[in-house]
């Protein structure tokens, strides 16, 4: 589909010029039919963005009946009825309502989205709508901008005004007047230029509409054809890379949403390992307390039992020592006949006693014997529990101390 862009920018008074003011412009956009002759058979607009026409119609009168301006006296006045309140943008698509095919109707589609997008980006929050025609030959949007300032001047909105009175403004002092508004209508014209061109670039390159049509060219056919070709392949290389910046930007958003899935269990399992590595911590303080506690204990039983088995030894060898010198001593203060059987009485107790001790001795080594054999598993009892406080002191003071949990 070849063709080139329409785009239109206009002001209007309520007072108008040739019967053409703010309410003409209202009615014809509603489709009244007494402002519409040129549709044969009118169909009611399409809001496709802000408000409808009669909602624009009375924010519009609202908004113009109660402006004020100053005037070179210093009074304060309504706005005169021929300023220009109004400006509005006609965009219109080179396809032909007859023209309804799936792939027509995607095309000015897209391009009717890029042009609302830019007239936004133009006119911002004075952009207060846009409505659609299709009771004409072609696809067309009507825009509706209203001045927000106190005087509600629609030319300090209008690119082209705007810039021939910025021009205007600069007018030297001994300047005439003619030679300014002519360098004014200079700068009206490259201001509107421009706009057509950002227009272009922005909507009309991508949709595959050239910038200016053939006859104001000098194209001829062929030309005009090569021209139409080559649109149409920047408009499907355009459209093409819309999908694929589109594919691009979907997988980006994917990408950032794996991405802060995966910092939340990683945040989830850190959480989980700190519990994990307290807990072990924990668990580890008791059993090195407890190990410490046991061989504290161990150390008192053996020291407590450390000395017992010469203390038992001095204790019967004393024993045995003194029964045998008392003996002795009353033996010999005896009589000589009494000595003698004393002596041997004597000698009969002490090999008595001799055997009871000897008795009493092995009763005495088996019981050292089963002490001594309990001693030994004590013993071994406490250096078992040595190593193992001696490991858990090692992994206290290991920078490694706490293995990986398995999360």
């Amino acid at each position: 589909m070849g063709g080139y862009q329409f785009i239109h920018i206009e002001m209007y008074s309520r007072a108008g010029r040739e019967g053409r003011g703010t309410t003409w412009v209202f009615d014809e956009a509603a489709r009244h039919s007494d402002s519409c002759q040129h549709v044969s058979m009118p169909v009611p607009p399409q809001t496709v963005f802000g408000m409808n026409i009669e909602a624009v119609r009375a924010a519009h009168d609202r908004r113009a009946s109660e402006a004020k301006t100053a005037i070179k006296t210093g009074h304060v006045r309504s706005i005169r009825k021929d300023q220009n309140t109004l400006m509005t943008v006609v965009a219109s698509h080179p396809a032909t309502m007859s023209e309804q095919s799936p792939w027509t109707n995607q095309v000015v589609a897209d391009w009717e989205r890029k042009t609302i997008a830019w007239l936004q980006e133009q006119f911002g929050e004075n952009l207060v709508s846009i409505v659609r025609h299709v009771d004409e030959g072609h696809p067309h949007l009507h825009g509706f901008i209203l001045p927000d300032d106190s005087e509600m001047r629609a030319a300090r909105l209008h690119p082209g005004a705007k810039a021939k009175a910025d021009a205007m403004a600069l007018r030297a002092p001994d300047e005439d007047r003619m030679n300014a508004n002519k360098r004014g209508d200079v700068a009206y014209r490259q201001a509107m230029r421009e706009w057509q061109t950002a227009y272009w670039q922005a909507v009309g390159l991508p949709c595959g509409l050239s910038r200016i049509g053939p006859s104001r060219r000098r194209l001829t056919r062929s030309a005009w054809k090569a021209e139409q070709t080559a649109q149409a392949a920047v408009a499907a290389a355009s459209q093409r890379a819309a999908v694929v910046l589109g594919e691009a930007r979907n997988k980006v958003k994917a990408a950032k949403a794996e991405v802060s899935a995966a910092e939340q269990k990683a945040e989830e399992t850190i959480v989980n390992a700190e519990v994990l590595i307290t807990r072990a911590h924990s668990v580890a303080n008791d059993i090195i307390e407890k190990a410490r506690t046991e061989a504290t204990n161990i150390q008192d039983y053996w020291r407590h039992f450390s000395g017992f088995g010469s203390w038992v030894r001095a204790l019967f060898d004393g024993l045995r020592r003194s029964q045998i010198r008392e003996a002795l001593e009353s033996q010999i203060n005896a009589s000589a006949a009494e000595r003698v059987s004393a002596i041997t009485a004597a000698r009969d107790r002490a090999i008595v006693q001799e055997r009871t001790e000897r008795d009493q001795r092995r009763k005495t080594e088996t019981t050292l014997g089963r002490l001594q054999a309990r001693l030994e598993e004590v013993l071994i009892e406490r250096d078992r529990l040595r190593a193992v406080l001696s490991r858990y002191r090692r992994t206290e003071t290991s920078p490694r101390m706490n293995p990986k949990p398995r999360l």
